[in-house]
């Protein structure tokens, strides 16, 4: 059974990817603007992230192992897989986040954009594309495409949703690119998602008779229904009816926390298949 530390830090860390390249699109929407709020808060995730998915490796390897002791020992045999050479890397990489966040000026979107591009090429190693045993560079790249379109969609939705962050007038400037990269964007999120999903469920049987099919779909209805109210935005601000509302926004927000919940789940939970 996943331990549950495991999928809240898992689902904290993807938070913190998000949110990165959330910040890092936004600049490039809204050129010139301070990101610097966003950016500190995604590495405060990534690192938050990380200490959770260490505490709840810890349990799982005392539960699998009760007698290893002392807790050197244990940390020594953990820092000797992937799974923690892997995190070291995205630690370095969430300093180097925090780092940048002091930065002001053209250098500051330049070196936010390559951390943010550091992070998601790294992001699909520490899931299950990095498991498995034959087409390993397909399921890499699309754990890759299905991480790079929900950071273009969700992770600038965390951003811009948020005016304060950036300003009024910056977000109303990227608000109608933003609505054109979605619609792009969304559809490559589900697409992928259902190349990549499909083969761990093992079919029909798997996807509606094991715990990991059933948050499968969970997710799959929540991604769903903020496609709906990404629609509802896109006709109101390229289509002429005007600037969505805020409350509507933030409904959209609110469902893409849940996705990534589910998210943070799915990833620590063994396949069906």
């Amino acid at each position: 059974m996943t331990d549950p530390w495991l999928a809240i830090g898992r689902g904290v860390l993807l938070g913190g990817v998000l949110l990165l390249g959330g910040a890092a699109t936004a600049s490039w929407l809204a050129p010139a603007r301070a990101t610097a709020r966003p950016v500190r808060l995604a590495a405060l995730l990534l690192l938050a992230g990380l200490a959770l998915q260490l505490h709840g490796q810890l349990r799982a390897f005392d539960a699998f192992a009760p007698e290893a002791e002392p807790l050197a020992d244990t940390l020594a045999l953990i820092a000797g897989t992937d799974w923690a050479s892997r995190r070291v890397i995205l630690l370095v990489l969430a300093v180097g986040v925090l780092g940048a966040s002091v930065l002001r000026g053209a250098w500051a979107d330049r070196t936010l954009r390559l951390l943010a591009a550091a992070v998601l090429l790294l992001l699909p190693l520490m899931g299950h594309a990095a498991a498995v045993e034959t087409g390993r560079g397909r399921a890499y790249g699309l754990a890759l495409g299905h991480a790079v379109a929900a950071t273009l969609w969700l992770g600038t939705l965390l951003v811009l949703a948020r005016p304060w962050w950036l300003g009024v007038s910056a977000v109303q400037r990227a608000i109608g690119r933003y609505g054109r990269m979605a619609l792009v964007a969304a559809p490559a999120v589900l697409l992928t998602g259902v190349l990549t999903a499909w083969p761990r469920v093992g079919g029909l049987d798997g996807l509606l008779g094991s715990g990991y099919g059933r948050l499968l779909l969970a997710k799959v209805a929540s991604v769903g229904v903020v496609l709906a109210l990404g629609a509802v935005h896109h006709r109101r601000l390229v289509r002429g009816g005007g600037e969505p509302e805020r409350s509507s926004l933030l409904a959209e927000l609110l469902m893409a926390l849940v996705v990534l919940a589910l998210t943070g789940w799915l990833a620590e939970s063994a396949p069906a298949a």
